[in-house]
């Protein structure tokens, strides 16, 4: 399948991002007659973020969303069977580092994170062997430390992940993004970035 705006760059941008950021995450690819798509479950929560995300970068025809059974889908495309070939060895999934950019990291940890006590934690069906692996090539895009558990990620540094993500991407993936601070580390950036008049005003916009 082939959507509307195949040639339009940014979709083809969006649509590789948000494959890889499935793959990063707990999304898995599915086979069925000869067609390969993407499938995962979401929280409740994150239905806003998709549903904009699909909207502002125009994948409405790549993919399917079942609200009732809060499951997410992106159809049969090139882009998919492309990241596929790469991203599996047979019925196992590998990490492919040269796929991976920072978007598509902040899209993964929004859809499949969640905010702990110490720590944001990002779950993956990666198999645990290959979680060191992929902690090292995600910090080393991020630029903040990460530490892989037995299934799952997590991040400590929240309050930089956050201000780097503000000054490199758009408004709907800043806003997910404030949303895993807590209420001392969100008074301590809103009291340092009023001082920074450029990004204090992005800051004024999310919250």
């Amino acid at each position: 399948m082939v959507f509307a705006n195949a040639n339009n760059r940014k979709v083809h941008k969006a649509l590789r991002n948000l494959v890889v950021a499935c793959f990063l995450g707990e999304g898995d690819i599915f086979l069925h007659s000869g067609k390969s798509r993407i499938v995962f479950c979401f929280d409740r929560s994150k239905a806003s973020f998709i549903k904009n995300f699909i909207v502002e970068n125009n994948l409405e025809q790549a993919v399917e969303i079942d609200m009732n059974k809060q499951q997410f889908m992106i159809k049969e495309h090139p882009i998919v069977f492309d990241c596929y070939s790469k991203w599996y060895d047979g019925p196992h999934k590998i990490y492919y580092d040269k796929m991976v950019t920072y978007e598509s990291i902040i899209i993964s940890l929004i859809l499949f994170g969640k905010r702990k006590l110490e720590s944001l934690t990002f779950y993956t069906s990666f198999d645990k062997k290959y979680l060191p692996t992929v902690a090292y090539g995600l910090e080393s895009r991020l630029g903040i430390p990460l530490v892989a558990a037995r299934d799952s990620i997590k991040i400590y540094d929240t309050s930089q992940l956050f201000l780097d993500a503000i000054q490199r991407l758009g408004l709907i993936e800043c806003t997910e993004i404030a949303h895993f601070l807590t209420s001392k580390e969100s008074k301590v950036l809103s009291e340092s970035i009023d001082k920074m008049s450029i990004i204090g005003g992005r800051l004024h916009e999310i919250s």
